[in-house]
């Protein structure tokens, strides 16, 4: 079937496709006899667009390795503007799922907005395209398996040719991440990566272009990858850190003794929170020998933050919750207090309703309340139907409120300032 859409000037001049070689009378090519032409399924930078779809602030929190993917984007603009590429970025309905993360804000402004979750109807990046003669699309952005695919299949269909960059577009489960993958690349989608698409445009190297780009090849993931934006992920931000100081003494020169002790420091303002200490004797020509211990063995800050597990010298384990405690109910100026009213009637007998309030514990005033709704059955205990706000938390920063409603993306709720 003959496309409609843009083509190859490659694909379409059939003298451009000869000039590569001379032909012998057998027809075989004779190499090194006329410059080469680069090969079609290789992205040029003259021909080349790359399209951002819908990075956006309420989305992005919910996309597995986020940090990751907005990395990668934020180097495909970086790379692109150092080359040339036309940059071209779309938002989703941003009124409701917010603007474009700050992080590509700052690289791009949107060119459109839409409601289709394909692209196609996107009169000013389709314009664009054409206009240009950008005919060969590389795809980032989220998510895989909806706006980016359904962008890519539509692009094929309009005679584009289409990349998308699998480290650089991200789902929320990785079963959608990777049946989009396959699903795109069987329909004629070329896979790629960042890297491989920044040399892909770069072409060659020993030019100024390609030392840039070069700089941009050899950047580290940001250090938020490891440890997550407490706007976003209230349970996993690093609000604690262990440092142990050991000291050893030598007793008679057969025992050295050991005297442990471990801090448990806030990485908000660098204060003690707790202390424990402890001793171990052990062999000194053997350290792997203990001979005895006593007190604290061990410290470790629990994954969600909200307590440290400590370790005796008979191996036993407790639990110790830290100051500031669970970010959804104790955070040091707010509190969230979820009380349940059975609902009274003979109608909704088994109905209760939730309500959240996100208190300043200061002065034990109500800052919001969320409304959510219960019916239960009552011969296990479960749910039967379930609406309204069914969660709130508040950032382990104290700047925002994470709203999670039946339904819908969580909402963040900015706090007034301290």
């Amino acid at each position: 079937m003959e496309n409609s859409g843009p083509q190859s000037n490659v694909k379409n001049d059939p003298d451009q496709v000869q000039v590569g070689a001379q032909q012998t009378q057998q027809g075989q090519a004779m190499p090194g006899s006329a410059p080469s032409v680069r090969s079609r399924h290789l992205m040029s930078r003259d021909t080349a667009a790359l399209l951002v779809i819908d990075v956006q602030e309420k989305l992005v929190p919910h996309i597995r390795q986020n940090h990751s993917v907005i990395w990668n984007i934020g180097r495909l603009i970086d790379a692109a503007q150092v080359l040339n590429v036309s940059t071209l970025c779309t938002e989703q309905y941003p009124a409701g799922l917010g603007g474009t993360v700050p992080l590509i804000a700052e690289r791009i402004k949107s060119d459109d907005e839409k409601s289709l979750f394909s692209c196609r109807d996107c009169a000013n990046v389709i314009e664009r395209l054409r206009k240009e003669n950008r005919h060969q699309v590389l795809l980032c952005g989220i998510e895989s398996h909806v706006c980016v695919q359904q962008t890519a299949l539509d692009l094929i269909g309009m005679g584009f040719d289409v990349w998308v960059a699998v480290d650089a577009i991200g789902s929320r489960f990785e079963l959608d991440h990777v049946t989009a993958i396959r699903r795109m690349e069987a329909a004629g989608v070329t896979v790629t990566t960042t890297e491989s698409a920044m040399f892909e445009w770069c072409e060659v190297s020993g030019t100024h272009e390609f030392k840039r780009i070069s700089t941009l090849v050899r950047e580290l993931p940001p250090e938020s990858v490891v440890n997550p934006d407490a706007r976003y992920f209230p349970r996993l931000a690093s609000r604690y850190l262990i440092q142990s100081a050991h000291s050893e003494s030598n007793t008679d020169g057969k025992q050295t003794k050991v005297k442990l002790s471990f801090i448990v420091r806030s990485t908000n303002n660098g204060q003690v929170v707790q202390e424990f200490n402890g001793t171990l004797v052990r062999e000194t020509e053997d350290a792997s020998k203990i001979i005895s211990k006593s007190g604290v063995q061990g410290v470790e800050v629990t994954a969600d933050g909200t307590a440290v597990s400590v370790q005796d010298a008979d191996g036993n384990i407790s639990m110790i919750y830290l100051p500031i405690g669970d970010a959804r109910t104790n955070h040091p100026r707010w509190k969230v207090r979820k009380t349940e009213r059975h609902i009274a009637s003979e109608e909704y007998k088994h109905d209760y309703q939730i309500l959240f309030k996100v208190v300043d514990y200061k002065t034990d005033t109500t800052f919001r309340e969320f409304v959510g709704y219960e019916h239960r059955d009552p011969q296990n205990g479960g749910f039967t139907h379930v609406s309204g706000v069914r969660q709130v938390e508040v950032s382990s920063d104290g700047k925002w409120i994470i709203v999670t409603e039946m339904g819908r993306s969580p909402d963040l709720i900015e706090m007034p300032a301290e």
